[in-house]
């Protein structure tokens, strides 16, 4: 695939909710538009270091977020942000899902960030499950 036309979704390795949903994700995405790095793997470090990117993000990229995209290797979004990009992404009937990024980003980010302050209780990490269920899609 053409690196400037990919969606990463980078995610928290170490976070069962960010396991669980990119499972369904992947599920939805049957076009495999969608690849998964972590944010504490390679491919974060060398966007990390991206200029365009880097004014996009504050700080570093695994303490930004649980859950960044990056489209077209210009454009960041994070938290609930994120999670409607990678949904529209997904391409086909399924875009209806997303719906919610229309909307102003404060509504549903706020949401996103209390989910995420709880989401270390829900943590069972199965790093090794992803890479082997994202085999064609999993970047490190």
């Amino acid at each position: 695939m053409n690196n400037d036309r990919r969606v990463i979704v980078f995610f928290d390795g170490y976070c069962e909710l960010c396991y669980r949903a990119l499972k369904l994700l992947a599920r939805l995405d049957k076009r495999h538009l969608l690849f998964f790095s972590p944010l504490q793997g390679e491919l974060a470090k060398q966007f990390e270091k991206n200029e365009v990117i880097k004014k996009q993000v504050p700080g570093k990229f695994a303490d930004s977020s649980s859950l960044l995209v990056i489209k077209n290797e210009k454009h960041v979004f994070f938290q609930g942000k994120a999670v409607f990009e990678a949904l529209w992404e997904t391409k086909g009937w399924r875009r209806i899902l997303a719906w919610p990024k229309f909307l102003p980003s404060v509504f549903y980010n706020w949401a996103y960030r209390e989910v995420a302050k709880r989401r270390c209780r829900l943590n069972d990490p199965k790093l090794n499950e992803l890479k082997a269920l994202f085999a064609d899609r999993y970047i490190d």
